[in-house]
């Protein structure tokens, strides 16, 4: 949340963050994804990347039509760097996180 608000995709240019609280949600979404496929819209699977926060249960694989999609532990986006031990996906929060 920020602010109050629940923030469940983040865009910038080409590239698209889902944020989802659970990993049927994310598979959801990502079936969604491969739904645009071919209408002009393609997923690079070299560059996708899955990171699940604060867990200690086994990582699921998720998946695309054409692959499996690579489960990784640390992410920087637009210059701030995001570990999947981070408490919360805001900037500031995460800048709090790099500089302690």
């Amino acid at each position: 949340d920020i602010l109050g608000i629940p923030i469940h995709i983040l865009l910038y240019a080409d590239n698209i963050i889902l944020v989802l609280e659970s990993h049927t949600s994310l598979q959801h979404h990502l079936n969604a994804l491969d739904g645009f496929y071919g209408q002009g819209f393609t997923v690079n699977l070299q560059k996708t990347e899955v990171m699940i926060f604060h867990t200690s249960a086994p990582i699921n694989y998720h998946h695309l039509a054409r692959g499996h999609v690579k489960v990784v532990y640390f992410h920087v986006y637009l210059g701030v760097l995001f570990m999947n031990t981070t408490r919360c996906l805001s900037m500031i929060q995460a800048t709090k996180d790099i500089l302690n």
